[in-house]
């Protein structure tokens, strides 16, 4: 019988590295952050904690049983109200509780649910979970960890409430709380400082950056799949595919299905590690032998899963980091800053993309976008680049300064008509400083500029104020 969790397969030294940080936090009575691009496996390392018993009891081998873990997938919430994210926290507290047969503290905590629900008042949810987080940590002993899957998508519409929230629910708990948001970038570089600046102390600093490669992951995930297809791959295409994809999780999970699914039976493969062919010398198909010449990277760039796949790993950078990652696969040197947050995720080290595969979709320009401005959308309160709706990964601040700036091209705007633009539904203006201004103008160069330290869209001009130019 199939267990209902995939994670809880794995062996338990899977990600052991990057769950030992976790954990160390989590022991301190703090938060932390679990970083890494798309696809590169943040989900899974969540998941593990949660469903695997093997990996808690492997890190927990004292306290495993008094340490509950609550995935919350917030891309099932990313565009909701503060609310709906409470009644869904809530609820995830409530189901993980009766998934672990833990029917005594399920009952108490299910019946605080719906008590809350009952009032329809935010307030009256909002005292009922910090009394669950309460009735759990201070009467039962257990420390309760919030895994927040897929935090990013939250993050256009996250304000200050939930991060007050979190600080009470962990005042509540006496320490007996934390929370691992899983992101693809720190959420100090993300974020106003004012929004989580409640919760600061037990989050900021705390980064676990993911590793591409985990190699007991990897070993574990193409045995699943040949015992599922009941196909072997040779262990030289084995090791040329895991030198293509680094390592990434979803990359390399993709490239194997895209291999096994195939009609092509491949019965050998010459691969010279001197000059990297990569050829396929001889395949056999419908029972009749034929020779071709394709590269391994050709064929694996024909599966749509392995293309979107490193979509997703381009689209999740910034521009500027865009540029510099096309700018090495053509033989140039990385000159920027951009390169440290590229260490830090292992796409890059030694001044080497470490994904030969997205190199090489870098280097044939598969995502080259030209010049596309940017457009504030009325009827749909979006701002679009092309296609792309880009207003999905900016915060309010930036959306309303944006959208501000695309609807007066080309003025110099004063610096105090912004500020009563930007933070007119807060009650006062009076404590916005200029430099808040400045560091919201900094994050957002970030994510439209190619280069945010030489602007051509946002500008700043000296004693007047700022400017878009289209």
């Amino acid at each position: 019988m199939q267990p209902k969790y995939f994670e809880s397969l794995y062996p338990e030294n899977s990600r052991d590295s990057e769950i030992e940080q976790l954990v160390s936090y989590i022991k301190e009575g703090n938060s932390s952050q679990l970083i890494g691009v798309s696809g590169s496996g943040r989900s899974n390392v969540l998941g593990l904690l949660s469903y695997n018993s093997g990996v808690r009891l492997r890190h927990f081998p004292l306290h495993h049983g008094i340490v509950h873990f609550v995935m919350v997938n917030f891309s099932e919430i990313k565009k909701r109200p503060y609310i709906e994210v409470v009644k869904f926290i809530f609820l995830s507290l409530d189901s993980s509780l009766r998934e672990r047969g833990m029917q005594e503290e399920y009952e108490k905590v299910d019946g605080l649910f719906k008590e809350g629900l009952s009032y329809g008042d935010e307030l009256v949810l909002t005292q009922r979970l910090k009394s669950a987080i309460e009735y759990l940590a201070v009467e039962k002993k257990l420390t309760i960890i919030f895994l927040f899957n897929q935090f990013e998508e939250y993050l256009p519409q996250v304000d200050d409430d939930l991060f007050i929230l979190l600080r009470s629910l962990r005042d509540r708990a006496k320490y007996r709380f934390s929370v691992i948001f899983s992101v693809c970038r720190p959420i100090e570089d993300s974020l106003e400082p004012e929004i989580y600046g409640q919760f600061s102390d037990f989050l900021v600093g705390h980064a676990v950056y993911l590793k591409l490669y985990d190699q007991p992951s990897v070993l574990f995930r193409t045995e699943y799949l040949e015992k599922l297809t009941n196909k072997k791959l040779p262990e030289v295409m084995k090791k040329e595919l895991l030198r293509l994809t680094g390592g990434h999780m979803r990359l390399i999970k993709n490239s194997t299905e895209a291999m096994l699914a195939s009609k092509i039976n491949i019965t050998s493969v010459i691969s010279s590690a001197n000059e990297r062919s990569n050829k396929i010398s001889h395949v056999v198909r419908n029972d009749k032998d034929i020779r071709i010449e394709d590269r391994l990277e050709a064929f694996l760039f024909t599966s749509s899963a392995v293309r979107s796949t490193l979509r997703s790993i381009y689209d999740s950078l910034a521009p500027a980091e865009q540029i510099e990652l096309v700018g090495s696969s053509q033989g140039l040197v990385f000159s920027s800053s951009e390169e440290a947050y590229l260490q830090r995720v292992g796409l890059i080290a030694n001044g080497e993309i470490k994904i030969p595969l997205f190199a090489k979709a870098l280097q044939e320009k598969l995502f080259k976008e030209g010049s596309v401005q940017l457009i504030y959308d009325e009827t749909t309160n979006t701002i679009k680049k092309g296609e792309a709706i880009i207003s999905d990964m900016l915060t309010k601040a930036e959306f309303k300064l944006l959208r501000y700036l695309l609807l007066h091209p080309g003025e110099v705007l004063e610096r105090e008509t912004i500020i009563g633009s930007v933070w007119q539904e807060d009650k006062t203006i009076q404590g916005i400083s200029e430099q808040a201004l400045d560091q919201l103008i900094f994050r957002l160069r970030r994510k439209i500029e190619q280069d945010p330290n030489v602007p051509i869209h946002l500008q700043t001009i000296k004693g007047r104020g700022i400017k878009y130019n289209p």
